[in-house]
């Protein structure tokens, strides 16, 4: 049986992340990759998917993470900063399989209260606040009812990467218990 795994990206001036990056490994491992739109009630979306992939794009407002503003930051989505961090918690709360690429990982962090800072050594990366060691490259949520990563790298750019294969996997387990859903 194919799996569903819904893809939230933004703009398309991070590159065709959706139409190849993302979809393509992913759909070489049995699943059906989808477009998100950002719903007003994020949380509707969930119940028919196996799985969720919070996409790379621009940054996030740092008023969503009490954080100030930076001049090397990208041009802010507010739209989609609302959806993607409400769907974050509810995935997450659901149970349904999560990874958070590049802006994704930040998102997932946000969602769950913490705190992002800008433009690590002016290199123009973003990432979690480090605790002495520089910035966080990945992170898991082990307290999480079902698999939620997120790294920082630009995972578009390794399509045989074991975390599709992870999400995938994460993905079939989800629909084999998941009750089939009828649109009201």
């Amino acid at each position: 049986m194919a799996t569903l795994i819904g893809i939230s990206t933004g703009f398309t001036d991070y590159g065709d992340c959706l139409g190849v990056a993302f979809g393509r490994p992913l759909e070489r491992r049995g699943a059906v990759a989808v477009a998100l739109p950002y719903a007003e009630r994020p949380g509707r979306l969930l119940p028919f998917l196996d799985a969720l992939v919070l996409a790379v794009g621009r940054d996030m407002a740092p008023s969503r993470y009490g954080g100030s503003e930076d001049p090397n930051a990208t041009a802010h989505s507010p739209l989609r900063d609302e959806f993607e961090l409400e769907l974050a918690r509810q995935a997450i709360t659901a149970g349904v399989p999560l990874l958070g690429i590049c802006r994704g990982m930040q998102v997932i962090d946000v969602a769950l209260g913490g705190m992002l800072h800008a433009d690590h050594a002016g290199r123009g990366s973003r990432g979690l606040r480090p605790r002495p060691d520089g910035v966080i490259e990945a992170i898991e949520v082990p307290a999480a009812p079902a698999l939620c990563l997120g790294v920082q790298w630009q995972l578009q750019e390794q399509p045989d990467s074991p975390l599709f294969g992870l999400l995938a996997d994460a993905a079939q387990e989800r629909a084999r218990g998941r009750p089939c859903v009828s649109v009201p």
